[in-house]
């Protein structure tokens, strides 16, 4: 049995984009990647390497809703904190004017010791729900595990204080997923299977590029179909959520490893032809000289009738 790669370099820039600028589902229409075969045993997909700009933000539509209450008057409000990237103290400074903007003044502050945020408004109670509730149309607050809150209890108060230090750190890991390849993996996130056929550590800052490189080989996963027409590739954060590369473009390179039957070996060498050449010739001179001596026969028998 050999080993036979097929290597498959992908730019999303060549691909047919399944959701727009946000580039992190796509469909590459190949001829024909892979194709059913007698001597194929079976086939590997691995992430030889990438190159994935952190165009993307840390604040996004999957984790920028604030849900609060207002006691005077009684209302429900969700404020809508813009996509983009924050630290401490901008995170702070825009949720202080979101509340500003609803007619609610509100001190926000992170502390420089423990990284706890707090909310306070000395005139009133009020109250920040970080989880949606049964049987209501008060939805989760989506912000809160960046803000530092649980989703077990309902904040109220004039003084709101979370629970851990604020998360500024975004997703730690970029999967890279395929359905088409028909791959399995396990998921903490649903304790079940997936088809994610690599995890990529995210190290990099904000606006600058993950350059990853496969250095130990174990990222390699059996392909459970024979025959593949078209490649399609899904990039998604710790949380299953389709990333936004606000239209940046990334490239990956794959491999495809078919491990193949060997096909039988002639085991006829240069010395076998030219003893099977001589034998042959000798064998045909044997031929010709037997032919010509019963030929020569004849002719003196035909001779000897014409002389009587």
């Amino acid at each position: 049995m050999y080993q036979d790669n097929l290597m498959i370099t992908l730019n999303s820039k060549n691909a047919t984009l399944m959701n727009n600028s946000l580039k992190s589902s796509v469909n590459f229409d190949f001829i024909s990647i892979l194709k059913e075969e007698d001597d194929i045993v079976s086939s590997y997909i691995s992430v030889i390497n990438a190159q994935i700009p952190m165009s993307y933000y840390l604040i996004t539509s999957a984790n920028n809703i604030l849900c609060y209450n207002t006691m005077s008057p009684v209302s429900v409000i969700n404020l809508y904190i813009p996509v983009g990237n924050y630290n401490s103290y901008t995170l702070c400074e825009k949720l202080t004017s979101l509340f500003l903007a609803n007619g609610v003044t509100i001190t926000i502050t992170v502390s420089s010791i423990n990284g706890l945020i707090n909310f306070s408004q000395s005139s009133s109670v009020f109250s920040i729900y970080p989880y949606k509730l049964s049987n209501s149309h008060i939805i989760f607050s989506t912000i809160a595990p960046v803000i530092g809150l649980t989703s077990t209890a309902i904040y109220s108060g004039t003084s709101i204080t979370g629970n851990y230090p604020i998360n500024l750190l975004g997703t730690k890991r970029i999967k890279v997923k395929s359905n088409v390849l028909a791959i399995n993996s396990l998921s903490s996130i649903n304790l079940s299977f997936n088809t994610t056929i690599a995890t990529i550590p995210v190290d990099n800052s904000y606006f600058s590029i993950i350059s990853y490189e496969n250095q130990n080989g174990l990222n390699k996963n059996i392909i459970k179909v024979t025959t593949i027409e078209n490649l399609d590739i899904q990039l998604t954060d710790d949380d299953d959520n389709l990333i936004d590369f606000n239209n940046f473009d990334w490239t990956i390179t794959l491999c495809i490893s078919i491990e193949r039957k060997e096909k039988e070996k002639d085991n006829i060498t240069l010395k076998d032809i030219l003893k099977h050449t001589i034998l042959t010739n000798t064998e045909n001179k044997n031929n010709i000289e037997i032919l010509e001596e019963k030929i020569l026969t004849q002719d003196e028998k035909d001779l000897e009738l014409l002389q009587k």
